[in-house]
Order: C-alpha cells, then sequence, then structure tokens
C-alpha cells in the first residue's frame, strides 16, 4: 500500500508539471520558427494526449510490446472479453486475434489481478480510452510477426493508424555510436566480454524498472549462479527515488 500511494503520488505529480512544461516547450519552439509537428508519447504518461489534443498537434503512442499484448488492454478497457477477476482469478481469456485460448498467467501482468502494480494497468487502460484522439500507434514489432492481429487492431480502431516500425533495437545499434557517457562504454564493455563467449553459453537476468527483489532473493539467485558455474550479466538497477529502499548488495564472494 505504501509503495502504491509512493507510485501515486509521483504520477499525480508528473502529470501537473509535464502538462505545464510541454506547453512550455512547444512555444518555446514556435518562438524559434520551428513549430512542434508531433508529440510522441508513452502509454505510461497518457494526459499527453490530452496537451496535444487542446494545442491542435497531432500525436503518436509509442507502444514498446508486441501488438497482441496492446489488442488484448484494447480488449480489457472496452469489456470484449471476460479477463481474470480477484473472485475468479483464473479464468482463461477467449479472443478471436489469438489462435489458442490465453490463460489467466499469459495475459499482459499488469491486467491480472494479483497484480501489485495495478497503477501502471490503470494508466495503460487510460491511454487506451484515449486512442482516437492520436493519430496512430507506433510498435515496436514488424508486419511479417504480427500480420493478422495488426490487421485485427485496425479494425477494432480504424480511426487510428497501426504502424509497425520495430524492431526498434536494430536502430538503437545504428544510434549507438552517437550515445556519449558512462551507459554507451558500459554497453560497449559489455558486448565485448559477450563477444568473447561462446554462442549460447551466458545467463541474462533482468527484472525490469518495477519489480522490486527482497535481499534475500538477491543472495539465493547469486549463489545459484556461482553453484552453476555458468557465467552471467546481470543488470541490478539502483531502487527507484522516492521509494525509500536499500540497494541491492552481491554476496560478497
Amino acid at each position: 500500500m505504501e509503495i502504491g500511494c509512493k507510485l501515486s503520488k509521483l504520477i499525480q505529480r508528473l502529470e501537473v508539471a509535464g502538462k505545464r512544461e510541454i506547453k512550455n516547450l512547444v512555444k518555446r519552439y514556435e518562438d524559434k520558427k520551428q513549430p512542434v509537428r508531433c508529440i510522441i508519447n508513452n502509454a505510461f504518461v497518457p494526459w499527453v494526449c490530452d496537451v496535444a489534443d487542446k494545442l491542435q498537434i497531432p500525436s503518436s503512442v509509442l507502444w514498446v510490446q508486441s501488438c497482441a499484448c496492446l489488442t488484448a488492454y484494447y480488449y480489457n478497457q472496452n469489456q470484449l472479453a471476460k479477463f481474470p477477476t480477484k473472485t475468479e482469478p483464473e479464468i482463461n481469456v477467449e479472443v478471436p486475434f489469438m489462435p489458442l485460448v490465453l490463460k489467466h498467467d499469459e495475459i499482459p501482468s499488469f491486467l491480472h489481478p494479483s497484480c501489485q502494480y495495478s497503477i501502471f494497468a490503470d494508466l495503460i487502460l487510460q491511454q487506451i480510452k484515449r486512442l482516437p484522439k492520436t493519430s496512430s500507434v507506433l510498435i515496436d514489432t514488424f508486419e511479417e510477426l504480427e500480420r493478422d492481429i495488426i490487421d485485427h487492431m485496425s479494425q477494432l480502431c480504424p480511426e487510428v493508424i497501426i504502424n509497425p516500425i520495430g524492431p526498434l533495437f536494430m536502430m538503437a545499434k545504428t544510434t549507438s555510436s552517437d550515445i556519449k557517457g558512462d551507459i554507451s562504454d558500459s554497453a560497449n564493455q559489455c558486448m565485448e566480454w559477450l563477444d568473447s563467449k561462446e554462442p549460447s553459453s551466458i545467463v541474462y537476468i533482468s527484472f525490469g524498472t518495477v519489480v522490486h527483489v527482497k535481499q534475500e532473493q538477491i543472495d539465493e539467485i547469486a549463489h545459484g549462479l556461482l553453484n552453476s558455474g555458468l557465467s552471467f550479466l546481470w543488470v541490478v538497477r539502483p531502487p527507484t527515488e522516492g521509494l525509500s529502499r536499500a540497494p541491492h548488495v552481491l554476496p560478497r564472494e
């Protein structure tokens, strides 16, 4: 509950400050005779669409998951299929755009009632609700991978262009030489180390930016890796600012 309350306050402050600063930024570009032609946001800041709409500037949503995932959120928001609930947490989801029934633990994790970060589901669903305000959704996928699902989503929401622009990691490779600072240096060191190892010989571990793992779990994973004798690459992020969490510490051995 404490985490949820703090996140809620941070999100509210971000919206208040963000709306103000986006308007100021657009105004600065107008003053320089460089008018903004489009505003692109991700699904966790759905209010950006409202700002763009008021400023009469086209907006697009950058969706970094699959089109199938986007459509699952669309079905949930518009109640086009039955999803798991707190009273029925193991309902399987039947959606016509998928060849198989989605099991309750195969849906996007934020949509499951057991997820402790329901606030993120609320944000994404707010973005889905605002899709008619956007001109397009830019999805990190490609036509050959999800052609049927892209076509289905285009029919569901014909006023919005569903635009596959992925895979974005390929674009990141071409722009990495322009990135300066510690991130680029660390990435280069990791790539050199990875290239020195045999194919399929590295264990990669990352829990993303949302999941918080207890220190005891970190210790268990670390000792498991040590005992396995395998080489590994582990992303250990600093704690989110404002949540009063101690940083993870790897065992000394």
